[in-house]
């Protein structure tokens, strides 16, 4: 109805089960713990359909969230850039892990979908010639195991 609402995450100090006669939270003093003190927040404010929204909120906060990667090299510009490794139709469903398991003799690919609807999209992984379509279900997180040419669901164990 035209009102913009907001909700913070908040993590209590501990527990306030009361011991009498004594006070576990004293309301009179400065404790640092997480729910006392200055916080610094920040905010980013995007307008849009509320399905556009929902299907890049996820994205978008961690990239105002996460700090920058810094990686200190100097090449020359000399050799052939690497191919893509992974590339996901959709960006509401993201990539979170992706590596080797020996134990598997694969890789192990986690997906997670952001969505409260399930959603198909198309993984494809040039380096080893696989394209497939896979469906996640409503905020869902899915892991694959990509070996011998083939993309299958697998546990995360």
């Amino acid at each position: 109805d035209g009102t913009m609402y907001l909700s913070l995450m908040r993590a209590p100090a501990y527990a306030n089960h009361p011991i009498d006669p004594r006070k576990l939270v004293h309301e009179e003093r400065f404790i640092p713990r997480v729910d006392q003190g200055v916080h610094k927040l920040r905010f980013m404010i995007c307008g849009g359909s509320r399905e556009e929204r929902q299907a890049k909120v996820d994205f978008e906060a961690q990239v105002l969230n996460e700090t920058p990667f810094i990686f200190e090299a100097f090449p020359s510009g000399d050799g052939q850039l690497p191919e893509q490794s992974v590339a996901v139709s959709d960006p509401s469903v993201q990539l979170s892990a992706m590596y080797y398991d020996a134990k598997k003799g694969g890789y192990v690919l986690r997906f997670w979908n952001a969505l409260e609807r399930k959603t198909r999209v198309s993984v494809k992984l040039p380096l080893w010639n696989l394209e497939t379509e896979i469906t996640l279900g409503a905020f869902r997180f899915a892991t694959y195991l990509a070996k011998d040419g083939k993309l299958e669901e697998t546990s995360v164990i």
